[in-house]
């Protein structure tokens, strides 16, 4: 009655909220750090602070074992060692490419501690990045060489006849620079041949080397090259396609200028500083052509944090039996390195809740009974902060012994990156994985525009939000005309629109469908000050100051980048509109990988659809029965999947298992403003949802 009165003397032309800030101290967006505004001079800053202390580390496989690999152990190199590292790289590049005017590096291969250190390499000698997926297909890879004209490549050692098509097309690449991530004869002999091969097909007019070649031809110039750091924070530092793959479009560029990238660095900082501690460690394996990664990794490296890169990307991050590429005897890259930090992308998050599930599943069912009853305990003893309470329910449901099966020992604090995760799901990961603080952080960015918006340590994070905006962006929400953005005391709600320093600006136009158009073409006008509409509905929540998408406007979602987020709200308005859904609510149980919806039905509509089934007879079944026929679950199931996959969901967003009900949601179970209140239906239906996650659990 409260939130009633207070809209009722709300002013309807009040249709926006105050701005949006990290902190009420910032005036507005921050742009540098210590003083520095560009990645070059935060880099050198990094490298003269910490010195001899550890920076970064990296290792190769030693042998092949039957279908399994055998790696070695870490290779680390110092703060000073990556410095010089780079500078030789950088006197490489430009030995390399001497005389030509415009020079772009075109990063083909997959993270490693190479692309890193290259990547400050060419910033530092003005060569710009042209960043990729480097699982690109062929099609894909020679329209990103030539969109934007590249002149050299740097790839992977293993994916080099790849490229003999591509630069057919591509005379002005001159240079290849690759790397191995193998030390084993028999993969070495192949890359003599490949590299062979591919001086062949080009005729020779291209020069191949190796990242340790560029580097020895680095150190014999480094005497006669000047290598300054860019000072021009317009200058452009790089181009990139964040495009997935596959996709029926060819994908378009953002270009990031130095300011731009320096901006983003300065602002995860900010948000990230007081939750890092000295002895930190973190494994990154996620493509650094991928904003919120990169920018993640540098903020990392000015912190001290020492870096690990995985092997191949995710190929060999779990040890066996987790893992059947992984030699039985050496760890997965996350055993042997032991980070502290670890992020993931949903679906590898899936597959973690799902080898977690199967190990439960091979315990005694008295383990397997006090791991559910001490998690559940952990979770209502997070919410008061006590942490020696949390150690014991660890210890007595031998939470923390199935965490180390898994990370290792020292992991403190887990993340998602981009796309949809439920709430639910989110808690259940981070109480497992989550150490102590049992929290899984999740950021929100907008892929089209190569920008991150949101992303927070677990110090801010709330487990239903996705924390607050980066301290280099501001937002606001506006509500339709004539509708007041304040919906409920403290709780507002409208169209999210950004501006900051770390905005990416200049754009590609790109006519795809679903895409608005419009707002691509006003971004290339558009300057810091200047809001722009993401075409997103946002909730800001001022007194838990937590912000979540609740809507995504572009309709079909097929026209989207795969890795968008898609809030759950947008999932169940996708379901509502089949026939036979009066209202969704999507959940998620702890006990299974997959979503569930819990659906109200119209009884004479689920009737016609049921008929229209070879494999299901209802003639005669009451409606009490009707909502627990197994197979008429199972047959709606893959209905709402077929129906979900035409608008444009992938797997992870696609509902696994249905709990059926004719009853209709009233007041009840409604908010003040008449949305379903979901929490409300999760709690009625929950003895339901987990009866149902129960035969969805994998064996």
């Amino acid at each position: 009655m409260t939130d009633l009165i207070h809209l009722l003397n709300k002013n309807p032309a009040d249709h926006e909220t105050p701005i949006i800030r990290y902190s009420h101290q910032l005036g507005a967006p921050i742009s540098q750090l210590f003083g520095l505004e560009t990645p070059s001079a935060l880099f050198t800053w990094a490298v003269e602070t910490h010195g001899e202390k550890r920076c970064l580390a990296f290792r190769k496989i030693i042998a092949h074992v039957l279908e399994t690999r055998l790696l070695g152990d870490w290779k680390y190199f110092t703060y000073a060692e990556v410095g010089r590292r780079v500078r030789e790289m950088g006197a490489g590049l430009t030995k390399l490419l001497n005389g030509r005017k415009v020079q772009r590096l075109h990063m083909a291969a997959a993270n490693s501690a190479n692309w890193f250190m290259l990547s400050h390499a060419a910033a530092m000698v003005s060569v710009e990045l042209i960043c990729v997926n480097p699982l690109l297909s062929q099609r894909e890879l020679t329209h990103t060489l030539t969109h934007v004209p590249a002149t050299a490549v740097f790839m992977e050692s293993r994916n080099l006849s790849k490229l003999l098509t591509p630069l057919f097309e591509c005379p002005h690449v001159k240079l290849i620079i690759h790397e191995t991530t193998s030390e084993v004869d028999k993969d070495l002999e192949q890359l003599k041949r490949d590299i062979k091969s591919l001086m062949l097909g080009l005729e020779y007019r291209v020069t191949i080397v190796s990242i340790e070649e560029l580097c020895r031809i680095g150190l014999e110039v480094m005497e006669s090259c000047i290598l300054q750091k860019p000072t021009d924070t317009g200058r452009i530092w790089g181009h990139v396609y964040p495009r997935t793959l596959n996709e029926y479009d060819l994908p378009y560029s953002d270009v990031l200028t130095n300011g731009q990238v320096a901006a983003g660095i300065a602002g995860m900082y900010c948000a990230l500083e007081k939750d890092l501690e000295p002895d930190d460690t973190y494994l990154s394996y996620l493509p650094l052509y991928s904003r919120l990664e990169y920018t993640l990794v540098n903020v990392l490296l000015i912190s001290g944090v020492t870096l690990g890169f995985g092997t191949q990307l995710e190929t060999f991050l779990l040890s066996a039996p987790y893992n059947q590429k992984c030699c039985p005897a050496s760890y997965g890259d996350i055993q042997s390195f032991r980070p502290s930090i670890i992020f993931g992308t949903v679906p590898w998050w899936n597959t973690i809740h799902e080898k977690l599930l199967k190990a439960l599943a091979m315990r005694p069912i008295e383990e397997q009974n006090d791991f559910w009853k001490w998690l559940e305990w952990k979770r209502t003893t997070v919410g008061g902060r006590s942490a020696p309470l949390v150690s014991f329910f660890e210890k007595w449901g031998r939470i923390a012994e199935i965490r180390a099966t898994f990370f290792g020992e020292r992991v403190r604090w887990v993340g998602v990156t981009c796309s949809m995760m439920t709430s639910e799901k989110r808690e259940f990961l981070g109480l497992v994985f989550g150490g102590p603080r049992a929290i899984m952080v999740q950021g929100w960015g907008l892929l089209h525009m190569s920008s991150d918006v949101t992303f927070m340590a677990p110090h801010h994070h709330t487990r239903t939000g996705l924390g607050r905006p980066l301290p280099s962006v501001e937002l606001k929400l506006v509500a339709d005309v004539n509708e007041s953005a304040e919906k409920s005391r403290g709780i507002y709600r409208g169209r999210i629109h950004i501006r900051g320093t770390s905005i990416s600006l200049v754009k590609t136009p790109r006519y795809r469908t679903g895409v608005d158009v419009g707002l691509t073409l006003a971004t290339q006008l558009s300057s810091e000050e200047e809001w722009i509409n993401t075409n997103r509905v946002g909730e800001w929540n001022s007194h838990k100051q937590s912000f979540r998408v609740i809507d995504n406007l572009l309709e079909p979602l097929g026209a989207r980048y795969l890795g968008d987020y898609v809030p759950v709200e947008r999932l169940e308005a996708i379901y509502n509109k089949i026939t036979y859904v009066r209202e969704c609510v999507v959940t998620h149980s702890w006990r299974c990988v997959d979503l569930i919806g819990i659906i109200s039905v119209n009884e004479i509509a689920l009737r016609q659809f049921a008929d229209s089934l070879p494999t299901v007879r209802i003639e005669g079944l009451p409606a009490e029965r009707l909502v627990g026929y197994q197979l008429l679950r199972q047959a709606i199931a893959g209905n709402l999947r077929g129906h979900g996959k035409k608008s444009g969901l992938v797997g992870f967003e696609l509902v696994g298992g249905v709990v059926l009900t004719f009853d209709s949601w009233g007041k009840g179970f409604r908010t003040s403003n008449g949305i379903v209140d979901r929490a409300k239906v999760i709690t009625k239906y929950q003895k339901q949802v987990e009866e149902q996650a129960q035969l969805l659990a994998p064996l």
